[in-house]
Parts: structure tokens; sequence; C-alpha cells
């Protein structure tokens, strides 16, 4: 594929200008070059080196960019799922094998063509026209410079050269399309017959040589793990607390210090909104038609009719029904260009036409209210509760510290308990990781309990859930095989079910076999009383049949008949059941539904080919850079 390209690249019209880049993919994907501050190398591509500055400022942009689309739903095991650190890593790297091979190629941006790029992008316009002074503005708000910004925007439209010259070399066939086509419609019917291990396990006779046989070959699947059992002091801290012990001057310098931050309520806008829809992927006459549609609804609003009933008739957002009220928000709740555009408004006025990712809206705040603090009377007793909390916690931690020093020191917890007042709890014997009864629910109980060495050992306070705790390890248990009459019952339960199971598939073997051999029309006698059932018409997509579920390997197997009534080459297995299956029928979808759906399907698998030519594409060259990775650094930064 290099090659092809390397010899086709001067003789292809190269687009220097594309279409408009995102704004959001620039200031949130974007790399930053060698414009940091901090030139640390975390990685280096060729000789190309990727900065601390570069990943950090990177990733802040992927982070935010995530929190603008998810918003209250991305959640910290979300953000952990997205891992991010990595996720921005790789995008940079990538960008830059990218960038060399677009300079090798010989592939420029002028700079002619990079302003006027620059001049479409639409959230650089005033009144549909570029502005020097949107422009300055936006990039301020957005903390990036001009002279990054356009590094970025440079780097963006080189690479999409490239890929603009990828894709180029991709084209996808009518036949092509057809073929995908009855791949993912084509609709089979299947007929089998089910047999349960259940059925079986009346026949299954236990022998006491087999059970031992089994039970020897699975003896570490009932093994009992290392256990432990231990003694503990435990300190709440609310028998630490003390209200009356917090002082005006603790809350006042508290109120000080957090009223920004605690105390401070954000501003609002009540608003209302009309939307006119534009996808991602509009061209010039679907946009223009939602921006005349947006222009009618103003207008009408404009002559005096209710901004609700217009919102009611003519937005297409869910809020439609009741009038376009999104009710109050605050800042960072919204996408950029909208929340600047509503925090404008005072009470009663419409905005001009917003454009936004979403597409065309006009906007009507109806309610505002300012940042303000509250009164340091309203928090009052919240801060002395806060206080007080904190003031306890450290009290509690502070006697377990120092009673564990002292059991320490004495190996002992009798003194000490008696001292403070406590009572001595002794845990049942858990193993690693199992939960430990009648003390808080936390993973830190068991973890110190397992990091105890010596019998009589004390460790030092450890917390778990809300309390502290001081633990001394009172008997460790080693991990042992049990004799078989210990685990007779459950092991010779699960010799039956394994043995069932062994039998209904001798049995679905068998039957196969039978069948085979039998005519088509002695058939249904050959079942010999079994129930056919029928597995309804289903497509290649995704893994589920109707009534089997998703059974491994099936479906690639079925759409490889060639006949109605021809049996699977082998049997299925799930769970408890073992099938055997043969063809009913294949209906192909209609030549109405390809024509209906071809130029999407072309369009889908047009994407799909292109994507997979990238994706090879950047494997080859990946494969074909040197790459290294500042591991200490990276361990260091990602840890953060």
């Amino acid at each position: 594929m290099l090659d092809f390209l390397r010899r086709n690249s001067r003789s292809w019209a190269v687009k220097a200008v594309l279409a408009i880049i995102s704004l959001v993919f620039i200031f949130f994907l974007g790399g930053g070059g060698q414009l940091s501050g901090n030139s640390r190398a975390v990685a280096t591509v060729g000789e190309t080196e990727v900065t601390i500055d570069d990943l950090q400022r990177s990733m802040q942009r992927n982070e935010q960019f995530y929190r603008q689309q998810y918003g209250d739903r991305l959640t910290p095991d979300l953000l952990k799922m997205l891992d991010i650190p990595s996720m921005t890593l790789n995008q940079l790297v990538d960008a830059a094998v990218l960038r060399q091979e677009a300079e090798d190629l010989g592939l420029r941006v002028p700079d002619e063509a990079l302003r006027l790029e620059i001049r479409e992008i639409p959230a650089f316009h005033r009144e549909g026209q570029f502005s020097p002074a949107a422009y300055r503005a936006v990039l301020q708000r957005q903390g990036i410079g001009p002279a990054a910004f356009e590094y970025d925007l440079r780097e963006q439209i080189l690479i999409e050269q490239l890929v603009d010259l990828v894709r180029r070399g991709i084209h996808v066939s009518e036949a092509e399309v057809r073929e995908e086509f009855h791949r993912n419609n084509d609709r089979l019917t299947l007929e089998y017959i089910k047999l349960s291990a259940l059925d079986f396990e009346s026949e299954v006779t236990v022998d006491e040589q087999e059970l031992k046989a089994y039970f020897d070959e699975r003896v570490d699947q009932y093994r009992e793990p290392e256990r432990i059992r231990v003694r503990y002091l435990e300190y709440d801290p609310e028998a630490f607390a003390d209200k009356s012990a917090v002082t005006d001057e603790q809350v006042e310098e508290r109120y000080a210090l957090h009223a920004d931050l605690d105390y401070t309520v954000p501003e609002t806008v009540s608003a209302r909104h009309i939307l006119k829809k534009v996808a991602p992927d509009a061209d010039d006459d679907a946009r223009k038609a939602a921006r005349d549609a947006i222009e009618a609804a103003a207008k009408r609003i404009e002559a005096g009719e209710d901004f609700a009933a217009v919102a009611k008739e003519a937005s297409e957002d869910s809020s439609a029904e009741n009038g376009g009220d999104l009710g109050k928000f605050e800042r960072g709740r919204m996408v950029p260009a909208f929340e600047e555009a509503a925090f404008a408004l005072s009470p009663g006025q419409v905005s001009d036409i917003v454009e936004s990712p979403f597409g065309y809206h006009v906007i009507q705040v109806y309610e505002k209210t300012e940042t303000r603090v509250k009164p340091l009377e309203d928090v009052r007793d919240e801060i002395v509760a806060k206080i007080a909390e904190e003031g306890a916690d450290a009290k509690a931690f502070d006697a377990a510290a120092a009673d564990a020093r002292e059991a320490q020191d004495a190996r002992s917890l009798e003194k000490v308990a008696e001292q403070r007042g406590l009572k001595i709890g002794t845990t049942a014997p858990f193993a690693s990781g199992e939960p430990v009864t009648a003390v808080q629910p936390a993973a830190s109980f068991g973890e110190a309990a397992f990091a105890l060495a010596d019998i009589d050992s004390v460790s030092e306070a450890i917390k778990a859930g809300d309390h502290y705790y001081v633990l001394q390890l009172a008997e460790r248990i080693p991990s042992r095989v049990p004799a078989l009459d210990e685990v007779r019952e459950d092991v010779t339960s699960a010799y039956r079910k394994d043995r069932a199971r062994e039998l209904a598939r001798e049995g679905a073997d068998a039957l196969l076999e039978k069948l085979r051999a039998t005519p088509a029309d002695a058939f249904e006698a050959a079942l010999d009383g079994r129930e056919l059932v029928e597995a309804p018409g289903f497509t290649r997509r995704g893994g589920f049949i109707p009534g089997l579920g998703a059974i491994p390997g099936l479906k690639d197997v079925a759409f490889q008949a060639k006949a109605d009534g021809e049996l699977m080459p082998r049997v299925f297995a799930e769970g408890d059941a073992v099938y055997v299956l043969r063809r009913k029928s294949l209906q192909p979808a209609s030549e109405e539904e390809f024509e209906t759906s071809k130029q999407e399907l072309t369009a889908d698998l047009q994407r799909q080919r292109e994507q997979a030519a990238l994706d090879e594409f950047l494997r080859e060259r990946k494969a074909a850079t040197e790459i290294g990775y500042n591991q200490e650094l990276l361990s260091q930064l990602l840890k953060q």
C-alpha cells in the first residue's frame, strides 16, 4: 500500500484545503507539536518528540471534550474506563507517524490555504462573516494562542491530506455492496432438537473409583484457601465528636477559606430554545434548509408570537413538548456556543441564531440569578458539623495510632482496650478477598490483616469504611486439600452434572448420525417422538438466535448450509443443552430492499473499507517507524 501511495501521490489532485475541520476536534485532539515549554520527551517517534506538555495539554482537552459530551453521565468509573492518558498518548504517536509520512510524500499546507481554512470555521464568524476579533476571543477562551492553534490546524490539514490519499485508493463496487447487503439481510430459519443434560442425570451411576478419579483430576477446584482469624479494636469517630468544642474563630476561618468553593451559589439561567438539527455530516443543502427553518421561527417570535408556542410547534428537540423549556442550568452544562449566548442574555431577551454541534438554536432566557455567596449565618450549623466531624475523625485516628504503638510493644491488645474502654472483637476465619463480618466493609481490613506475618503481631492503625482499627493476628490456617469424604456431596453433584452433559452429547451425536442416514421422507419418524422446534428467521448480524440464544460458532456454520433440510455438520452445546440442527429455509432479502438502501449501504461500506485501509496503513507505518517510550516518566505521569 505504501509503495502505491508513493507512486500516485503526485498524480492525484490532492486537496490543499479540506472541508471545514471541526473546531472541537482541533481544540480537543490537537497535538500541539513542539510549542510546549517542557521539552522532556515521554515518547519519540522517529525524529519527533512527544513532550510532557504535549501529553498533559492534550489529556486536558480530551477530558474536557468528554465532560462536555457526557455531562453528569461522565462518572469516575466511566472516566477510568476511557483511559484518557493511554488514549491521548496513542493519538499523539499516531499523529506524529502520519505527519512524518505526509512530509515524506511531499505534502504541504501553504499559508494561504491555512488562512482560507481558518476563515471558514463558523466559530470565528460574526453575522456570517469571518471576524478577527471573534477569532482572538474564541482562542483566548480556550486558553490557546493563535500561533499554537495555527500550528495544530496546519498539522491536522496535513494529516487529512494523507488520509485523503489513502481513501482515494478505495473503491466499492455495486457487486460488493450487493454481497454485503445479502450477508447482513438474508434470513435463515433453523429447526432443532434439544437434548437436556437434566434428562440424563437419572441414567448416571456413581462408581466410587470413577468418583475418586474425577476428584483427583479437579482437586484444586476444592482446595480451601489460606484463612486467618484476627482480634481487633474498633474506633468510631462519632464517639470522639464534640460540636461544643468548635470555636467561632474556627467557623469564621473555614468560611473565609471555603466561601468561594463550598458556599457559593453559581450564576444560573433558566431558558427555552428552539432547535433545528443539523447532522455532523450534513451537506450544504441540508444546512441551508435548517438555517432557513430557524430563521423562519425567529421571525415569528420577532413578530410577537409566544416563544413557547413556536418552540412546541417548530423545535426538533425533546424539550419541544414543554415549549422548549430547558429549566435552570449553570455554566459548564451546555456546549460552549449555546452557553455563551444564553448567559449573555437578560430575562425576557431572545438571542440571535446560535450554531452548535447539534444544529441551529434560538434561545430565550426567562430567569437569571447572579453568583452569590451564602451568608455565614445560613451555613454556620453546616460548618460546625463539618469541623466537628473532621476533628472527631482526627481524634479517632490519633487514638488508634497511639494504641497501635503501645499494643505493638506489648504484642497485646488487652491493656490498651482496658485503658480506652473498648471491647476486643474477634473475626471468624476468612480468606483473602472474602468479606469480613462484624466490621465495616472495606478491602483495607483484609489487606492489613493478611500483611501481619506472625501470630500476635499488631498492625498500624488502619481505616476501613468510616472507622479505624488496630488488628492482631490470632490464627493462621494453612491452605489445604480436603479429603473426598469432606466434599463428597459437592463432588458427586458436579460428577453427575458433567457425566449427564457427556451422555447428552453422546445422545445428540448418535441422533445426528441416525438422521444423516435417514431419507428425507422418514425424518420425522426418526426423531422417535422428540420435539422439532423452529428458530425463526435471523440474519448474520450479532450472535443471538431466537429460541437458542448466543451459541458460539453456530451462525457461521448455519449460513454455510447449501440447501433446505441440510443438517449441521456437528452438534452444538450450550450450558446443559445439546442441539441437533438443520436448515429449514433461507429467505433472501428483496431487490426492492436493496435498491432502497443501496446508497446508504454503499456509503457505509465505503467508510468501513476506508477505515480498514487507514488502520492497516497506520499499522504499516508504525511498524516501520522507530518509536520509543520513556517508561519511567510515563509511569509517573499516568499515576497522577
